[in-house]
């Protein structure tokens, strides 16, 4: 999976490099549970900030939690990510490219289309790169199972919530 997730990464490299990961200097690291739980010790260690005690002092039910220090990602290092492609949350890896999910049943999903959100500089030049785009929908075709729906619509609805739907463009796919 990290070899894909580089993959994914060198795709965004010809937009990111033009900008200097603003989205990176100017936001937060969105992570589910279970992508928490996986980074090693070394990873979460921070003179300002304990990760895993910052995570236990949330409910149980939390399953979705997004960390920022005084306003930066706690991971930026520099101007680069200090987690590495493997432990990278998925949110971060394909920002700013978002599924759009269709829930039929109890956990039943699929993803029905994406949208790009409007502050990347570039999220025109995205919404037409192709390659990019399929990388990212394979992506989230096998982590969107590792997901319950609670997480999702947690996650994504306090998005579009929070950056407002005309944000968001809309691919057409």
């Amino acid at each position: 999976m990290s070899d894909f997730k580089k993959e994914i990464a060198e795709n965004f490299q010809k937009y990111c490099s033009r900008c200097g990961g603003l989205c990176c200097k100017q936001g937060d690291a969105t992570f589910f549970a279970w992508e928490f739980k996986k980074l090693p010790e070394e990873k979460t260690r921070n003179s300002q900030i304990r990760f895993k005690d910052y995570w236990k002092r949330f409910r149980k039910n939390v399953n979705i939690k997004r960390v920022n220090l005084n306003g930066l990602c706690p991971f930026l290092t520099g101007s680069e990510c200090g987690l590495g492609h493997k432990f990278k949350p998925i949110d971060c890896v394909t920002y700013p490219i978002y599924p759009e999910v269709k829930f039929s049943g109890k956990n039943d999903k699929c993803i029905e289309g994406f949208f790009v959100h409007k502050s990347c500089p570039f999220f025109k030049e995205i919404a037409s790169d192709d390659k990019l785009l399929d990388l990212v929908s394979k992506l989230w075709s096998g982590e969107i199972n590792m997901m319950n729906n609670r997480e999702i619509k947690k996650w994504f609805g306090e998005k579009r919530n929070y950056w407002l739907d005309y944000n968001l463009f809309k691919i057409k796919k």
